[in-house]
């Protein structure tokens, strides 16, 4: 029953083309709050299902007078986002993603790269390889209890999408999205809390080359915690991307995402600074039904809120009338 459903997908279905990398930023702390994310001013045709999967490094070992952090791990996220046409115009969404925190397999290779390309490590040289650890305290106070291994649904986000204009070479849409607290928030899988953002999406068509701007606007809930006082900022986000169409089938991308902080006045410079991360990838059509996505993405905002790298794969399907 498996095989035939799967076989049915790849018969049924046309895959669209032009669009950014469906990558967002992998961050901790980011499973608990709304991030914004790479996306297309495009109404889906019918209904498009797309999953994605994310491999994660991150390490972060600092204190100040009022937190505690230390982040060592590895994760792996699987994401899995629905989107269905309502009207010619609009279109709503949803994205569930899966994490599995783990002690990882890749801090010998990191620190090799690290060190032959004169990079910093964020003190990873000071903690023993492949050990988990995840933590963050408020004045001695848990914001939650992590627990490694297992698969754990994160908070959940709702979408409705409209488009204002659409020419043949310029797009513009608009875009609430709504987070909605389905993931534990006593170990760390979500915040307990709403909420909400509204973005701007653009696209720009110039013969082989696409462009993509968005900007959007992000009201964030403070967490429920099981002992920490945890206040947060509202985020100014902007996307910037470019898409070079090099045939029917294959593209390559590269793309910027870049928000402001989450928490409010924690003294951590990964959680006080803003974030600006690269994905470099690609896009290829498998076949006439399949479109298949790779990136490897790593922050340029030194001491910020964005993993050391990530490794991202992904399938697309839309299901067209």
């Amino acid at each position: 029953m498996k095989l035939y459903t799967f076989l049915f997908l790849i018969f049924f279905c046309n895959v669209v083309f032009g669009s950014p990398l469906n990558h967002n930023t992998q961050f901790p702390t980011l499973y608990m709050f709304m991030s914004p994310k790479a996306e297309s001013p495009d109404i889906v045709e019918k209904f498009r299902f797309s999953v994605s999967l994310d491999h994660t490094s991150v390490h972060i070992n600092k204190n100040s007078s009022k937190y505690d952090v230390l982040m060592d791990m590895e994760y792996t996220a699987v994401t899995s986002t629905l989107e269905y046409k309502v009207f010619d115009s609009t279109s709503i969404s949803l994205e569930i993603p899966v994490i599995s925190m783990n002690d990882g397999f890749l801090d010998r290779p990191l620190a090799d790269y690290h060190e032959a390309g004169n990079f910093p490590d964020y003190g990873r040289n000071l903690r023993p390889h492949n050990q988990f650890d995840y933590y963050i305290r408020q004045n001695n106070n848990d914001w939650f209890i992590a627990e490694k291994g297992g698969s754990h649904v994160t908070d959940s986000t709702i979408g409705l999408k409209y488009i204002f204009y659409m020419g043949e070479n310029f797009k513009c849409s608009g875009s609430y999205r709504v987070k909605v607290p389905i993931g534990d928030d006593k170990l760390g899988f979500g915040s307990g809390k709403f909420d909400h953002g509204l973005f701007i999406l653009t696209k720009y068509k110039l013969d082989s080359f696409v462009i993509y701007l968005n900007s959007g606007f992000i009201l964030i809930e403070d967490p429920k915690t099981i002992g920490a006082d945890i206040k947060t900022n509202d985020v100014v986000s902007l996307f910037f991307a470019t898409e070079y169409m090099y045939d029917e089938d294959l593209s390559f991308i590269i793309q910027f995402n870049g928000f402001t902080n989450h928490i409010k006045n924690s003294d951590i410079d990964n959680f006080d600074n803003s974030t600006v991360e690269v994905s470099l990838g690609f896009s290829y059509q498998l076949s006439n039904t399949v479109k298949f996505e790779f990136s490897f993405s790593e922050d340029l905002t030194y001491r910020a809120s964005a993993p050391d790298f990530t490794f991202q794969t992904g399938l697309v399907m839309n299901f067209g009338s």
